[in-house]
């Protein structure tokens, strides 16, 4: 895999790191609850073999218990999620953070009205997407799809 920025090895190494995080949080004895929201306009773009292997690993992913996926319908137009991604982290003790990042850098936010507005826009991103076992049945369509 290659872009316009990053040669191919670059790629293979940001691909690595992210696959690591990923299994440092979700292969513990007591992984957190995570909540994604996903645009299925996103699930539709890449190349077709590659693309397959991603949502069927989505769709192994989304099936552990303490993992929700949402796949936000292509029928729902514009929605509030595509101005870009962000985390909203909660804990037992303590205030919710929040994270952003961009092109250029992530920032963690601390501040509770901004957490608060983000929040709020976390809901009305959930509120367009549709419910978790309809959103797997949504990615096994798109698997058989492609």
């Amino acid at each position: 895999m290659e872009t316009a920025l990053s040669g191919a090895e670059e790629m293979e190494k940001r691909l690595a790191l992210r696959l690591e995080r990923q299994r440092a949080v979700f292969e513990q004895d007591d992984p957190p609850l995570t909540t994604f929201v996903i645009g299925e306009v996103a699930l539709r773009v890449g190349d077709p073999k590659v693309l397959r292997e991603q949502l069927e690993h989505l769709l192994q992913f989304s099936a552990r218990p303490r993992v929700i996926v949402h796949v936000v319908p292509a029928t729902a137009g514009l929605w509030l999620g595509q101005s870009g991604p962000f985390v909203i982290a909660s804990f037992e003790e303590g205030p919710d953070v929040a994270f952003l990042e961009d092109h250029l850098q992530g920032r963690v936010i601390t501040d509770p009205r901004p957490v608060a507005a983000l929040q709020r826009s976390w809901e009305i991103v959930r509120a367009v997407a549709l419910p978790r076992d309809l959103s797997r049945d949504l990615i096994l369509k798109l698997v058989n799809e492609s």
